[in-house]
């Protein structure tokens, strides 16, 4: 028997222990390896929060789940024997093996576990693949020192989320804020946090006037579909070359999140809501 089968078995008879799953609701935190697969659902069926420990480097087969990035022209496969410094042929093996590791990652435990995630009724608005890079935090096994050179999450700080509340603030429109963690204490009351939305319904509500967002692949194309104005923040990754596509294409328009001001925020919301062209 395969260990993705296994451990579908194994998740199957968890789920549908009730009285196991009523005593794991007295707990405040989960904290598993990532080859636990089952607890993504375990805490998502509870509404626990998770932490992820990683037994690998960050450049491991999962590591995309979590939003780090891996630039394969100089980040070698962890199924590669590949250093840092490669030819162009190595190059184009390391992203054989990195789209290798992808699909035994999917074979492994998404395609076991989407099933149950579907017939327990776990969060259905999300993916397996969503909840599973959904953790509160996630702790490689590594030390930078004996790590090939990789780039890494941006973290925003408190400075910009201020930044952000400040902007928000000054609007006369209420605005919902997907935020967690560091909460701006001066927050306006027109202003609602919350830890997740349904982004596309959302999107879709006639009273939506403008969505500022970090323009990732989904969050672009929602917002086209719905003819929402967008105010593009990127960050890393496909984000920025996204922000040019919905300027070029007049979706919008881009700040730069590293130097952009409150008051800079402020007017490239009010142009996008108030300037029929958008």
């Amino acid at each position: 028997m395969m260990i993705n089968e296994r451990q579908k078995i194994a998740c199957d008879s968890l789920l549908n222990d009730t009285e196991l799953l009523q005593d794991l609701t007295n707990f405040d935190l989960i904290v598993h390896e990532h080859f636990a697969f089952c607890s993504v659902l375990v805490a998502e069926l509870l509404g626990i929060p998770r932490v992820i420990i990683v037994s690998d480097s960050p450049n491991s087969g999962l590591s995309p789940y979590f939003k780090i990035p891996l630039p394969v022209s100089y980040v070698p496969s962890r199924f590669s024997s590949f250093t840092d410094k490669m030819s162009f042929i190595e190059r184009l093996v390391n992203l054989g093996m990195h789209i290798f590791s992808q699909v035994v990652s999917h074979v492994l435990f998404a395609r076991s576990m989407s099933p149950l995630k579907d017939r327990y009724n776990i969060t259905p608005e999300i993916s397996y693949h969503e909840a599973f890079g959904n953790a509160e935090l996630v702790i490689f096994h590594a030390d930078f020192a004996f790590e090939y050179a990789q780039p890494l999450l941006p973290v925003i700080s408190k400075e910009k989320i201020d930044v952000l509340a400040t902007a928000f603030g000054n609007l006369n429109q209420k605005v919902i804020w997907k935020l967690k963690g560091y909460i701006p204490s001066f927050l306006s009351p027109h202003i609602k946090i919350v830890e997740w939305l349904p982004q596309n319904d959302l999107l879709a509500h006639k009273d939506i006037k403008a969505f500022v967002s970090h323009v990732g692949h989904n969050s672009v194309y929602e917002s086209a579909y719905h003819g929402v104005p967008v105010v593009a923040v990127p960050i890393y990754a496909d984000q920025f070359p996204n922000a040019k596509r919905v300027e070029h294409f007049g979706l919008g328009v881009a700040v730069d999140h590293k130097s952009v001001t409150a008051q800079e925020l402020f007017e490239a919301i009010e142009l996008v809501v108030n300037e029929p062209r958008y």
